[in-house]
């Protein structure tokens, strides 16, 4: 036992801390990477929701328009003949 306990620790126990404390490095290195592209997915995909809601937000505004005009109009053709009206019963 005396001899057989150094051998394991020369063979097994030095090289595993060894390769703990590698691994410990490694595994910094690597998680660093995961959180960089993380970051830069979240940061494209902002941009892209972004690109997009200007994007609905235009056609939005485009669609919109047409019958925003059309109810200006007869609103404002309301308000003439409603003073026509007022007018001509003043006038009386």
């Amino acid at each position: 036992m005396a001899v057989v306990l150094p051998c394991l620790m020369a063979l097994v126990a030095i090289p595993l801390e060894a390769f703990i404390y590698a691994l410990r490095t490694v595994s910094g290195v690597v998680l660093e990477a995961l959180v960089r592209i993380l970051a830069f997915g979240f940061r494209l995909a902002g941009r892209v929701v972004s690109g997009v809601a200007d994007t609905l937000s235009a056609l939005y505004d485009l669609f919109i328009l047409p019958p925003l005009l059309l109810e200006r109009a007869f609103q404002y053709g309301a308000y003439l003949s409603a003073e026509r009206r007022r007018g001509a019963s003043q006038n009386r």
